[in-house]
C-alpha cells in the first residue's frame, strides 16, 4: 500500500484504537467510503471543524455526534454536476486531471485483479477473493471487452481511445 501513497495503515473493524497512536490530536479530515454506524467514531477522531467527505448514503445516520466540536459532513457525488448541469463540461475537466496523473504513471490503480468473462462462477471466485481478507484492492470483472486489438491492462494507452463495436469511438481515462 505504500507505493501506491499511503503513509499509515489502520484495520476499519477497530478505527478508534487504530488511529489513536497515529493522529493523536485529531485528524481534520476522513474520507468515508463506508459510513454506517461510524459517525461517532468519526466525531471522536477529529479536531474541532474537522469534516467528513462521505461517498456512500447510510440509511438513518445520525449526526448529530459532530455538533459538540462543529464539524460538517459533506457528500461527493460524481453524478451531481452532470445531473444538474448536463451541458457543463465541469465534470470531464475534473476527471481529465487524474487521467493525465494516470497516464504520467503519478497515480497508479487500485486493480489488483481481473477476472473474466462475466459467469457465475467468476462471481463468486470473485467474491471469495474479496471475502477472504487477503484481498488488497480491487478486483474488476470483465463482461465484454471493445478493444479485441489491446489487452485490457494497455487498453488506455497509448491514444486512451477505443473503437467501440457500434462504431462510437470512446475515450477512456
Amino acid at each position: 500500500m505504500e507505493k501506491l501513497g499511503a503513509h499509515r495503515l489502520v484495520d476499519h473493524h477497530n478505527l478508534r484504537a487504530q488511529v489513536r497512536p497515529v493522529a493523536p490530536d485529531g485528524m481534520d479530515l476522513i474520507f468515508s467510503a463506508y459510513s454506517p454506524s461510524n459517525e461517532a467514531t468519526y466525531a471522536d477522531l477529529m479536531v474541532v471543524h474537522g469534516r467528513v467527505v462521505a461517498i456512500d448514503g447510510p440509511q438513518g445516520m445520525d449526526a448529530s455526534a459532530l455538533k459538540a466540536k462543529s464539524q460538517t459532513w459533506h457528500w461527493g457525488s460524481m453524478g451531481a454536476a452532470p445531473e444538474s448541469e448536463p451541458e457543463s463540461t465541469t465534470q470531464r475537466e475534473l476527471l481529465d486531471a487524474p487521467a493525465a496523473l494516470f497516464d504520467d504513471g503519478v497515480l497508479v490503480s487500485t486493480l489488483t485483479r481481473t477476472l473474466g468473462p462475466l459467469t457465475a462462477d467468476i462471481v463468486r471466485q470473485a467474491h471469495r477473493l474479496v471475502e477472504g481478507a487477503m484481498m488488497v484492492s480491487k478486483v474488476v470483472i470483465v463482461a465484454e471487452h471493445h478493444c479485441p486489438q489491446r489487452s485490457f491492462a494497455t487498453w488506455s494507452r497509448p491514444s486512451r481511445e477505443c473503437h467501440h463495436p457500434l462504431g462510437r469511438r470512446r475515450r477512456n481515462a
